[in-house]
C-alpha cells in the first residue's frame, strides 16, 4: 500500500478519536489525568506498613506504587484506563526492577475487587466521593486504610489529615 497524507490524516484522526472517548468516558466514570505531586506521595508511603498489599485507583504512571513497594508494601496493584498512562506505568515498572511486585490493570477501577487490600490510595473528584465510599465500605475488611489526595471522601470519617492527604480507616 503507497502511503499518502490520507493515511497519516486517518490515523492522527483515529488517536484523536481514541483520546476524546477515553476522555470522556473518564469524566463521567472517575477524573481526568492528574499525576500526583511527590510530596503527596511522600506523605502517602508514611502510612504504609511492611506486609500491606496497597492499591492506586487510577495510577497513572504507576509512581505511587513503586514509592510504596519502597516503603514496605509486599504488593501493590494499580488501575488505569488512559492507554498512555498505563503505557508509562509499564516502563515505570520495568526500570524499576518491580515487574514481580507491581500491577498496573488497564481497566476501570470501579470493577476493582478491594477486599484483599490493607490500604487504597484515590485520586477522585469530589462528585464520585458517595460511589466510592459505598464501594470501600462493602469490599474493605475493618481497619483497612483509604488515602485520598486533595478531595475528601463525603462520608466517611476522617483518621488523620497531612496537608491534602485525607486518611480514613474502614470502621
Amino acid at each position: 500500500m503507497k502511503y499518502t497524507n490520507y493515511n497519516m490524516f486517518y490515523f492522527l484522526g483515529g488517536i484523536i478519536l481514541w483520546y476524546t472517548i477515553i476522555f470522556v468516558f473518564k469524566t463521567k466514570t472517575g477524573s481526568p489525568s492528574v499525576m500526583s505531586k511527590k510530596i503527596h506521595i511522600k506523605k502517602l508511603v508514611k502510612y504504609v506498613k511492611p506486609g500491606m498489599r496497597v492499591a492506586d485507583m487510577g495510577c497513572g504512571d504507576a509512581a505511587a506504587l513503586i514509592e510504596m513497594i519502597r516503603a514496605g508494601a509486599i504488593k501493590a496493584d494499580g488501575w488505569e484506563i488512559e492507554p498512555a498512562m498505563w503505557v508509562m506505568a509499564q516502563i515505570n515498572i520495568g526500570r524499576a526492577g518491580m515487574q514481580d511486585q507491581v500491577k498496573v490493570r488497564f481497566g476501570d477501577m470501579w470493577r476493582a475487587d478491594l477486599s484483599n487490600y490493607d490500604l487504597v490510595y484515590v485520586y477522585q473528584l469530589t462528585r464520585y466521593a458517595p460511589k466510592f465510599v459505598k464501594k470501600c465500605k462493602a469490599e474493605m475488611k475493618p481497619g483497612s486504610v483509604v488515602i485520598a489526595n486533595t478531595y475528601p471522601l463525603k462520608g466517611m470519617k476522617i483518621w488523620k489529615r497531612d496537608g491534602k492527604i485525607i486518611v480514613y480507616k474502614i470502621a
